[in-house]
């Protein structure tokens, strides 16, 4: 298992257990973020609502630990390659 991996896993034990009966509430509010249904000040408020003063900062790694382990997939897996082509640019959009 990788350290992004083990990092992400206890972080979000550690939010989740925090979290008690309002861990439901909290994950449907992030499904939201990600799907666009609500912004990123939405969804941060309805956290704040849901964590307490002391507890923000899991809040805050347990994010860091998504960004980070999505990070480590992108470079794990290899992507489509990308030929420059000697081609003219496309004309900018006139303003």
């Amino acid at each position: 298992m990788s350290t992004a991996t083990i990092e992400l896993s206890s972080t979000r034990r550690k939010l989740f257990e925090m979290l008690g009966d309002s861990q439901a509430a909290y994950t449907e509010q992030m499904k939201n973020w990600f799907r666009k249904r609500c912004s990123k000040e939405e969804f941060d408020s309805a956290a704040r609502k849901l964590l307490t003063p002391e507890s923000v900062h899991l809040h805050n790694q347990f994010l860091m630990a998504i960004l980070n382990k999505c990070q480590t997939l992108v470079n794990i897996t290899p992507g489509p390659t990308i030929v420059k082509s000697e081609a003219s640019p496309l004309p900018s959009n006139p303003d």
